[in-house]
């Protein structure tokens, strides 16, 4: 039996520095297989990036 994946959720707020961060983070955190959601409620994982 396969586990589910883990799912995050991330928020960028501030600078278009910031969101390029989080996009750094998303890519490392999917290739560790996480998957993304955009309900943060039911999310494992939520990184706010500020």
């Amino acid at each position: 039996m396969s586990q589910a994946q883990p799912t995050v959720g991330i928020v960028s707020l501030g600078c278009p520095k910031a969101t390029v961060d989080s996009e750094r983070i998303l890519t490392q955190l999917k290739s560790e297989g996480y998957q993304l959601t955009n309900s943060y409620e039911d999310a494992d994982t939520v990184i706010v990036n500020t």
